[in-house]
């Protein structure tokens, strides 16, 4: 059947119905949620999988796993692991936890993105978190990168490519 959940709940097996959280909901690995996920208010951790896609109107999804069906952001969504289908962001969209530690975020071949998506950056330290999207549609999307973003030298970001290209820096006039 299909998950309410308004106060703490942990899913370990499969959700046939969907959920929708206004509370705090887990997803573990082993956890699987079918037919969709509403996020309306509350955190919802997903380490396991969702399909049909994921729905995040307000509150927080914290996602390693994976996300099939699409997503719709109009809240605040932290990413590592896959999501695919069409992503439509008006919320946010951060890659990893908003820090700059290496994390990756894949979109899925086949995926249409539109919005923005921030990448934590810290040239100070040489760390940056990463958005793979190769095969998928991204011109529509703005990347944003937050953090750190002028070293010690004064190098910066200069330009940014969308391609397999490396970013390169310029000196700061």
């Amino acid at each position: 059947g299909r998950l309410v959940n308004a106060g703490e709940a942990t899913i370990n097996g499969r959700v046939a119905g969907g959920a929708v959280n206004s509370g705090a909901l887990t997803i573990n690995a082993a956890g699987r949620v079918e037919n969709g996920l509403v996020a309306d208010g509350g955190a919802t951790v997903n380490a396991g999988r969702i399909e049909g896609g994921a729905v995040v109107r307000s509150g927080v999804l914290t996602s390693s796993g994976v996300i099939e069906g699409g997503l719709a952001d109009a809240g605040l969504v932290k990413a590592t692991g896959t999501i695919a289908g069409p992503i439509a962001v008006t919320g946010k969209l951060i890659v990893g936890d908003g820090t700059a530690t290496g994390e990756k975020l894949t979109i899925a071949p086949g995926s249409t993105l539109t919005g923005v998506v921030t990448v934590p950056v810290d040239l100070t330290t040489g760390r940056s978190n990463f958005l793979a999207a190769k095969g998928a549609a991204v011109s529509a999307a703005r990347l944003d990168l937050a953090g750190r973003l002028t070293n010690a030298s004064g190098a910066y970001w200069g330009a940014l490519s969308l391609s397999d290209a490396a970013i390169a820096l310029t000196p700061e006039a």
